[in-house]
């Protein structure tokens, strides 16, 4: 029985895919960036030819009323905030026990007897007693504990816009035109 189960928890912590189980969430983070830069470059695309028209009464600065109307043209883009996640930290626990039992007991007890007879005018003369008991038992236990816990925690947060983004929003907020209605 023993000897069926000769994997040692030292053979079977060397089996486990360690490089594959740390190295694939750094992956995921790195595909997530990628995924998160082409997201905002569609969104960008999208809106980039759209603008906002409305009209405001002015207002003078002690806040009356100058009787103007104003009609105010703007980027969409220079507006509304454009998405940009970042992901701050990444974190990777991985835990993996092994508990590894093997219990093996056998006990056996023979014993033997023998009753022979005869008949006869011999049976006074010969008395030969015999009796067999066989008794075996065995008792085998194997017991193999394995677990594993992977524990993933990310955190992302809107990123400072990069210097190239914030020139091309400031260029779009240059182009807002206000005119008189």
């Amino acid at each position: 029985m023993a000897e069926e189960n000769t994997i040692t928890p030292f053979a079977e912590f060397q089996s486990l895919p360690l490089s594959y189980i740390l190295a694939e969430p750094l992956n995921g983070v790195v595909k997530a960036h990628m995924l998160a830069a082409q997201t905002t470059r569609e969104y960008i695309e999208k809106l980039k030819d759209e603008s906002i028209e409305f009209s405001v009464k002015k207002t003078a600065a002690d806040g009356s009323d100058t009787g103007q109307e104003v009609r105010i043209v703007a980027p969409i883009l220079s507006i509304i905030p454009v998405p940009n996640l970042r992901i701050d930290s990444l974190s990777v626990n991985f835990r993996y026990s092994i508990n590894h039992t093997l219990k093996d007991k056998k006990d056996q007890a023979l014993e033997a007897k023998m009753k022979a007879g005869t008949t006869g005018w011999l049976s006074s003369f010969v008395d030969v007693s015999l009796s067999g008991s066989v008794s075996t038992r065995s008792s085998s236990e194997s017991e193999m504990n394995r677990s594993g816990t992977l524990e993933i925690s990310m955190q992302a947060s809107e990123a400072e816009q990069p210097e190239g983004l914030k020139k091309i929003l400031n260029m779009l907020a240059n182009t807002i035109s206000e005119t008189e209605v």
